[in-house]
């Protein structure tokens, strides 16, 4: 007996003029250019964001270069051996954004990303290898151990997203999630 009363009362519902096609026309043309101005803005950030992508590089760059100035006693010789493969990195990742700028398709992304990625990667490998640190030791801490295992973790880490973007490329998948 109740659903036969809820039917009858959805019946009874009065329906207003179904909405002139200038009306929908209207909604949509709202809706389409709220969506165009939310991409703008996410264009605009993503070229901000390649800015910031070149001017760090080039500020380290610059920092790195005049190390030997600063006198820090944490540096060893050794900084020197790698600082070209540092710059070498570094004008890279200061080249791929710059392009980046101006061709932001997904593969192209993909493959910048994967160049700049093993250009990281023999980075931290040649400061793994040469080490160019010494820090003064802490009871029960040494910092020389951990610090070098970070650049393990890290070389790892850089290995894992060269695999992902090589896959990207390969499989021609750039928008993974």
């Amino acid at each position: 007996m109740e659903e036969a009363i809820t039917l009858e009362k959805k019946s009874e519902k009065v329906y207003e003029k179904p909405p002139d096609l200038e009306e929908v026309f209207n909604v949509y043309e709202r809706r389409a250019s709220r969506r165009k101005k939310r991409r703008k803005s996410r264009k605009e950030s993503k070229k901000s964001r390649y800015f910031i992508f070149i001017l760090v590089p080039a500020s380290l760059i610059f920092l790195f270069n005049h190390w030997q100035e600063w006198h820090l006693p944490f540096l060893t010789k050794d900084f020197g051996l790698v600082i070209p493969i540092l710059n070498l990195s570094f004008g890279m990742d200061i080249l791929g954004n710059f392009l980046m700028l101006f061709y932001d398709e997904s593969e192209f992304k993909s493959i910048v990303y994967m160049i700049l990625n093993f250009l990281s990667l023999v980075c931290l490998y040649f400061f793994y290898i040469y080490f160019p640190f010494e820090f003064p030791s802490l009871p029960g801490i040494d910092v020389g151990f951990w610090m070098k295992n970070a650049f393990l973790v890290a070389i790892i880490a850089v290995g894992v997203a060269e695999i992902i973007e090589f896959l990207k490329v390969i499989f021609n998948t750039p928008n993974w999630k």
